[in-house]
């Protein structure tokens, strides 16, 4: 465990069969049922592709939407639900195995209500998606070194670094081959506390099984795959740290 590297945010996600859009009916029984003390949000697209909620209890039937309860969100997108949590602390392992634990059962919880109305919920993908960060007085500029040494131009100085690659994987899976994206994303960011604000460099790789029309994951599936890319995420972040 890289315990040096500061964890900043963790994605989980799962692709569906389905769209569950707002229904006043539904979101009040989800929120008793996953998050009681969050509150309903509406969801926008923001720049660059972000999520934006905003606070409103009184939504467009079928409008994307969201439970937000502190820094944990659940956001029921087309096709698609996000379990987002952000952390801000050292990376450790039990926090990220603690957060895995809770979505997957609130994967289970959503499976058995749409169950109990006569339908399954065909989960088609799966994701595992962690956002990771290095100070420059943590050495954090030096993973740049470990992925490209640009000629400079004039004696300038490198800015707005941005690199995204992927790797391919093959996991077997209760006695599937299911091929995974072992996606890379790397760039240049900040970091703020209350005495500094400091360059960092920002690693977000993105765990994610390819598309598959035939391929459906249950419950046991699920479990394994977090049990599989939690501790590969950090063997990802020590081939670059």
């Amino acid at each position: 465990m890289n315990e040096n590297v500061n964890i900043i945010q963790v994605r989980i996600s799962v692709f569906l069969s389905e769209n569950i859009g707002y229904e006043p009916g539904t979101a009040l029984k989800y929120k008793d049922l996953l998050m009681p003390t969050g509150q309903l949000h509406q969801v926008y697209s923001g720049p660059g592709g972000q999520v934006v909620l905003n606070l409103n209890t009184n939504m467009p039937w079928g409008t994307t939407w969201a439970l937000q309860d502190g820094a944990t969100r659940i956001i029921f997108l087309p096709g698609k639900i996000d379990f987002v949590k952000d952390v801000l602390v050292k990376n450790d392992f039990r926090i990220l195995k603690d957060f895995t634990d809770t979505c997957i059962g609130w994967i289970e919880k959503i499976s058995s209500d749409i169950k109990e109305h006569g339908r399954e919920l065909l989960i088609t993908r799966l994701a595992f998606a962690p956002l990771y960060g290095l100070s420059e007085s943590e050495n954090g500029l030096k993973i740049w070194d470990r992925i490209f040494n640009a000629q400079l131009y004039e004696s300038g100085t490198l800015a707005d670094r941005n690199v995204t690659y992927l790797y391919k994987r093959i996991l077997n899976l209760n006695d599937r081959e299911i091929n995974l994206n072992l996606l890379h994303n790397i760039f240049d960011g900040k970091k703020f506390d209350q005495d500094k604000t400091e360059d960092a460099t920002l690693m977000s790789f993105d765990i994610n099984t390819v598309p598959n029309p035939s391929i459906f994951f249950n419950l046991s599936d699920i479990r394994r795959f977090y049990e599989y890319v939690l501790p590969l995420s950090d063997e990802l972040l020590s081939n670059l740290v």
